[in-house]
């Protein structure tokens, strides 16, 4: 049965280049495979370089025993071991050393204040005076901050009623309520402040 084409011709099979006419054959190679894994066909077997210890018929599952048989004779050097737990322990140390000195510092406006009580001869009342001293500044932490309240902690401590401005962009005036030592500082606890003071220099 003869094929035609769209335009009538008769269809002719595609034939040899006419360039390859007098091409060579290439004799006396060898494939190199630098050991790659080998090529896993659909029915499961591998196709592996000739030069391999392998069987030519062995399943994907059978090479991967074989090299996990290959992985457990090698044992661990001590010596190896050793230097990877100090490395360990070094990077600990590290990071330990990182985490203290990663403490972020909020630097703060205060207005120290001291109270002062004086009783009333007449009536035996107890009556309270704030009287505020020079503005000052210190480094602090910011251990926890709501609407109303916030905690901080610095070296240095400052008495009740002492008005603090952080410098974080908050733009709040705080009121220090109580004071209580620990690690070496002081744990301030603050209110809001209704006075607002200037810290402008």
């Amino acid at each position: 049965m003869t094929l035609y084409n769209k335009d009538g011709s008769v269809f002719k099979l595609s034939t040899p280049n006419p360039v390859m006419k007098d091409q060579k054959i290439w004799t006396g190679f060898t494939v190199h495979n630098m050991e790659w894994k080998p090529e896993v066909k659909e029915d499961g077997t591998a196709v592996l370089p000739l030069d391999s210890d392998f069987s030519l018929n062995k399943t994907q599952s059978e090479i991967f025993l074989d090299e996990l048989n290959q992985t457990k004779d090698l044992k661990p050097d001590p010596e190896q071991i050793f230097e990877r737990k100090i490395e360990e322990k070094e990077d600990k140390i590290k990071k330990e050393k990182q985490n203290k000195t990663d403490i972020e510092k909020t630097f703060v406006y205060c207005l120290p204040a001291t109270i002062r009580e004086t009783k009333d001869e007449l009536y035996g009342d107890i009556i309270k005076t704030i009287q505020y001293d020079k503005p000052t500044s210190l480094e602090a932490v910011i251990l926890s901050q709501t609407d109303m309240t916030m905690e901080m902690w610095t070296e240095t401590n400052f008495g009740e009623g002492s008005i603090l401005y952080p410098k974080n962009g908050d733009k709040r005036w705080w009121k220090i309520q109580t004071s209580q030592t620990k690690l070496g500082g002081w744990i301030l606890k603050c209110i809001m402040s209704q006075d607002q003071p200037s810290f402008d220099s």
